[in-house]
């Protein structure tokens, strides 16, 4: 492949807006004086990318299969797609995963498709923890990379999931020694045009000038600190030791598609070379993410604290979270809220806090200790209180001239939330549009799966009960179940879905709860979930409480064939019963009519006084009687 210079201006000015912090691995570690993934049979044969500028794609999917051979997830076989990483970084899905809906990104070049682009990992990275991908090369194949993806295939399918993202400065060996042990190789950012590695005629590869740009990205696979300077051609560093690297050139040279590169080398060597290490595991249809960084832009912004809103999609557990920071040794505490507003991250319930520690820089995973259940239209948030100021990840509108590329990021108010080292108000990132016009939001996800019961243990269902307490409010009451930790009440009008209303913690015998604004010509239902950890919901029966207003405008008179009842409609209404009686008789059902307005009594006898009154009707619920009306048949 011909190195195309378009890739090193690409590099430059992806540098500007996405590079991490050279924080250096604290600490001494012995590590072996050698290391190869190669010689543990733990790699995938060489790949070529051809003369598409997909480098970056490559080493990026070179270091995931290492990976899921690190931890038993597949074997040598394994074969991921550089096709559907590269696509899914450079095109729109038709159906973006849930909370990325309005993201987009826009390749401008007028002349050379997208595969020629060249890339950063920092796109990979962006993508893959949106859940665009990896998926297997027989699903998307290399020969085919001119060709348009599927939808499923380019955005919705998933052969493992990526759990983390770590990055490491290019300078820092034991780092880069610790990520290819810990997750089986590295992306690096090398210099390639015009070397005797490029053009095949050597394995070794050592650039003196710092002046060179990079142009081409790898997978580190081991090390060697005895590799001896003496091996490197021409210019020589002045120390023994090199990077094994994996190559995408297909298997040439002696060592068939590997190269050694000197620890000095002075284009990769460099704190302005950030490297990619990648931690895969299992991937399921369950588990969700709410996220709303869908663009690939990755800059940074410095706070005390940051915090997502979310609503929740279904009634699940919340797992964990995922979070983008630009630091290594980052502290924080980590705190979810349910139940809260638009305006304030931190007001509701406090469902469960702990204390966190991120020991790389990168985008990671946090477990929660407790899960949190979650309600179906139940709001919550995710909050991170760090130490000390910290720079976290923002997904925001941008353009790279140079790399032809366009991010626009969707952002709405009540979304992503931030406060500044000495203010203590949080603000809420859609501010900073003011400014500049720029929609921002954090790159702060969080982690959900189905709630999980032992199958066996089951709660005692609630008992609940509802009636009107006036026109406008419906008073609920419920009596506490055994082993129970909390409750969910969900309620709607009569044929509507029943909507997350309220939870309630565990520290009562009796519950109430006021449904207010409820309309007094419509019927409702209400339903109740207990839960405890470890057992199953549990639903109590589902109760309807309706308030129809009697008819109005009733009245009667006699008709050669009998008595007529004439009444105003009631609203909602479908049928109407009719109700007679005699002088000191009780008043009894005569009739059920349909939606009309008038009842024609024809089992009347003359000389006797008769009393009327009349009940709306809708389906099961019925009004208070009208007022009374009564004839003498004459």
């Amino acid at each position: 492949m011909k190195v195309k210079g378009l890739i090193g201006l690409l590099c430059a000015a992806l540098l500007a807006g996405s590079a991490f912090s050279p924080v250096h691995a604290e600490g001494e570690q012995a590590y072996p004086s050698a290391y190869s993934m190669q010689e543990l049979g733990l790699v995938t044969p060489v790949r070529e990318q051809k003369d598409a500028d997909l480098c970056w794609a490559f080493a990026a999917v070179a270091c995931m299969e290492n990976n899921a051979l690190l931890h038993g997830l597949a074997d040598q076989t394994l074969d991921l797609s550089e096709a559907q990483l590269a696509y899914a970084v450079y095109n729109n899905p038709q159906s973006p995963a849930a909370g990325l809906e309005g993201d987009r990104v826009s390749y401008l070049h007028e002349e050379k498709p997208w595969y020629s682009l060249g890339g950063d990992n920092a796109f990979a990275m962006t993508t893959l923890l949106k859940g665009y991908g990896p998926v297997m090369e027989a699903d998307a194949p290399y020969a085919g990379i001119a060709d348009a993806l599927s939808e499923n295939v380019a955005f919705h399918t998933r052969a493992f999931a990526v759990r983390d993202v770590y990055t490491y400065s290019g300078a820092d060996r034991d780092g880069l020694k610790d990520a290819i042990m810990k997750f089986g190789g590295v992306t690096m950012r090398v210099r390639m045009e015009g070397t005797e590695v490029f053009a095949g005629k050597s394995d070794s590869l050592y650039i003196a000038s710092s002046e060179l740009t990079p142009d081409h990205e790898v997978c580190i696979v081991g090390w060697d600190d005895t590799y001896s300077k003496e091996n490197f051609k021409g210019d020589k560093p002045s120390g023994d030791g090199a990077w094994l690297c994996k190559n995408s050139y297909g298997e040439k040279g002696d060592l068939k598609g590997y190269f050694w590169l000197s620890y000095e080398d002075a284009v990769s060597n460099s704190d302005a070379n950030t490297c990619y290490a990648f931690d895969l595991t299992t991937t399921s249809q369950e588990r969700e993410t709410y996220q709303y960084d869908g663009g690939g832009s990755v800059v940074w912004k410095t706070v005390k604290a940051g915090a997502n809103v979310y609503t929740a999609r279904k009634t699940q557990r919340l797992t964990g979270i995922q979070v983008l920071n630009r630091e290594d040794a980052v502290a924080a505490t980590l705190t979810v809220y349910s139940d809260v507003d638009s305006a304030n991250p931190t007001s509701g319930l406090q469902k469960c806090t702990q204390e966190v520690f991120f020991p790389k820089a990168g985008y990671t995973t946090v477990e929660l200790k407790t899960p949190v259940l979650l309600a179906k239209g139940q709001k919550f948030s995710v909050c991170l209180n760090y130490k000390m100021p910290t720079q976290v990840g923002i997904d925001t509108d941008i353009y790279h001239a140079t790399a032809f590329l366009s991010y626009d990021v969707t952002a709405n108010p009540g979304e992503s939330f931030f406060v500044t080292d000495g203010a203590e108000e949080w603000r809420d990132l859609t501010s900073l549009a003011e400014v500049d016009g720029k929609d921002r939001t954090l790159r702060l996800k969080a982690i959900a799966e189905p709630w999980q019961g032992n199958g066996e243990q089951k709660l005692n269902a609630p008992e609940l009960e509802a009636e009107f307490e006036k026109e406008d409010t419906i008073w609920l009451n419920w009596s506490a179940v055994d082993k129970a930790e909390g409750y969910l009440l969900y309620g709607a009008a009569q044929g509507e879905e029943p909507v997350y209303l309220a939870e309630f913690e565990c520290d009562e015998d009796e519950y109430e709860y006021e449904f207010r604004d409820a309309k007094p010509d419509k019927s409702y239902e209400f339903y109740l979930v207990a839960f405890a950890n470890g057992y199953d919901l549990t639903e109590s029966a589902r109760v309807q409480v309706g308030f129809l207003l009697p008819p109005t405008g009733f009245s009667i008179n006699q008709k050669d064939n009998g008595v007529v009842l004439r009444w105003n409609k009631v609203k909602t209404a479908n049928q109407y019963v009719i109700y007679r009686k005699t002088n000191n008789g009780n008043y009894k059902k005569i009739a059920v009519t349909g939606n009309v307005r008038s009842y024609t009594d024809v089992s009347v006898i003359k000389g006797f006084t008769y009393f009327y009154r009349i009940r709306a009707k809708r389906d099961a619920l019925l009004s208070d009687y009208s007022s009374h009306r009564k004839i003498r048949v004459r």
